[in-house]
């Protein structure tokens, strides 16, 4: 299997069980809204922001162990991977543990003594936290099980473990409001068991499946490995703190200037929008990440010219499919929530506006990270992107005790999202070395094309279908918008090789599809 065709099954895999988890996980999350209610609905997005630290940590370990099994496999040095692989195990081992003492107290304390939580819900707020930590605690010692399969480039499997999950979340979601007690810390119960479960399962796989995960005494706790992973995860985790302290970070200090006793739709409307720019990121994070082992594997071959291709492929992409989710939802968020919620919070449609069109800014520069973070040099890119989220998590604090109000928040979010971006751009052109010309020319140029035509079909749309009932306005406006935006996105966002690629994929699936016989074989 070519590169090319890999990432191709990849890509479709990924957004397969992508769009079914978003599917599910939003239809969802209006049964959890209704179970829980708006007050605890809000607090499980603050406490899950005091556990996001130790889960960050593990998606980032994750990611810096699939760099290095990925680079050495670019490298074809099949008994290296399982060097790096061991090395990654030992280091798995033991840091969860210190981690898992460190955050229970850190956690608790947070919660007890920092957190505005009403009176009552103070003892689920800190089961929740302990139960969630012991999940956190047991993917963190699966950590190198899971990157293999993604360093190997299998995503395709593990697109299909994912779906599992989503189905079987679903299922006990649907189920929730039919079971009595506490409903909060079922949910939390519930969850934790599904992710739990899964992650060994699939850590039991992939150790029978790759012969790189056979595990090998003699190469644990080797000290130039471990101080070379140690030091790229560290500087990973440091840069990562950005994000967190970005998402995160602004829900602890709107429930600190609006307590949910107070203003419980604040946080529950913050909690809404952060779950749909979160699935809409999460859309677009399965191509770059079905793109990025490739990256990081032509960085091992020190194939430089490819990476900055798949990089511009990828962010093109990405956006064709983001697009055709993200505008209609921008045009139509209120009789969307309506219909998803029934009765959305009150800033709910306002959060989720923001957040979106942050989010379109940001995939400007996409992959931007996955070609940095394979180069190795993180240290100063990862110790920017923190001082910026910081600065932008005070800035916020600052305007709220000003009294400046919600909007200052939203304003905040999209200041954040456009100077991420140029750090994102200067760093890349620093260590991979791309032309802020061709960058331009490739992705601002096309991507800002689509965006314009897009706007504007929308909002002649809305002007024309104005005198119309929302439900018939909905039936109009929707499907126009993303008729049009595939359209256009087909147009200006995909170069030539990308379209005979989709058209060889289109042709191979009827082929297989109508042209398929039964053959039948003599007894």
């Amino acid at each position: 299997m070519t590169p090319g065709q890999r990432i191709l099954i990849n890509t479709i895999a990924t957004y397969g069980r992508t769009l079914l988890a978003v599917f599910l996980g939003l239809f969802s999350s209006r049964w959890v809204l209704e179970a829980l209610g708006e007050i605890d609905y809000g607090l499980m997005g603050v406490v899950g922001s005091v556990l996001v630290f130790i889960t960050l940590f593990n998606a980032l370990t994750t990611a810096a162990n699939a760099r290095y099994f990925a680079f050495s496999i670019g490298q074809k040095d099949i008994e290296m991977t399982r060097k790096w692989f061991n090395s990654a195990l030992s280091i798995s081992l033991l840091l969860p543990s210190i981690l898992l003492i460190v955050g229970l107290i850190a956690g608790e304390y947070v919660i007890r003594y920092f957190l505005s939580i009403p009176d009552g819900r103070l003892l689920t707020s800190l089961w929740v936290f302990r139960i969630s930590l012991s999940t956190a605690y047991i993917t963190m010692l699966c950590a190198p099980f899971l990157a293999m399969f993604t360093a190997k480039q299998n995503i395709a499997e593990l697109s299909i473990w994912g779906m599992v999950i989503s189905v079987t979340t679903f299922l006990f979601v649907y189920c929730l409001s039919s079971i009595p007690g506490n409903k909060w810390l079922i949910y939390s119960i519930g969850i934790s068991s599904i992710t739990s479960l899964f992650t060994i399962i699939q850590a039991v796989r992939a150790a029978r499946k790759y012969s790189e995960c056979k595990i090998v005494f003699s190469y644990w706790f080797n000290g130039a490995r471990i101080k070379e992973m140690f030091s790229y995860s560290f500087w990973t985790l440091f840069g990562g703190l950005g994000g967190l302290l970005y998402h995160n970070g602004l829900a602890i200090v709107l429930n600190k200037f609006f307590p949910p006793s107070l203003f419980p739709s604040v946080n529950a409307s913050y909690t809404i929008g952060h779950t749909v720019a979160g699935h809409t990121q999460t859309i677009s994070s399965s191509l770059s990440g079905a793109f990025m082992p490739e990256i990081v594997s032509s960085e091992g071959r020190g194939d430089r010219e490819r990476v900055i291709t798949l990089m511009f492929k990828s962010i093109r992409l990405s956006f064709v499919i983001i697009s055709i989710v993200v505008f209609p939802i921008l045009f139509q968020t209120e009789f969307i929530l309506t219909a998803w919620l029934r009765t959305p919070p009150e800033y709910a449609a306002l959060f989720c506006r923001t957040m979106l069109v942050a989010f379109l800014f940001m995939r400007l520069v996409g992959s931007f990270d996955s070609a940095i973070c394979a180069t190795g040099r993180i240290k100063f890119y990862q110790i920017t992107m923190l001082s910026l989220a910081g600065c932008t998590i005070i800035i916020a604090a600052i305007l709220l005790s000003l009294g400046v109000g919600i909007y200052s928040v939203c304003a905040v979010i999209v200041g954040y999202s456009l100077m991420f971006n140029v750090v994102s751009l200067v760093f890349c052109k620093k260590l991979v070395g791309i032309s802020i010309w061709e960058w331009i020319q490739h992705v601002v140029k096309p991507v800002m094309s689509t965006v314009a035509f897009n706007v504007l079909i929308g909002s002649l749309l809305l002007y024309g279908t104005g005198g119309l009932t929302s439900v018939v306005r909905f039936f109009i406006v929707v499907p126009v918008i993303v008729i049009s935006a595939t359209v256009i996105n087909w147009l200006l966002l995909t170069d030539k090789d990308e379209k005979m690629r989709i058209k060889q994929m289109i042709a191979g699936l009827r082929k297989n599809i109508f042209n398929k016989r039964p053959t039948f074989k003599p007894n």
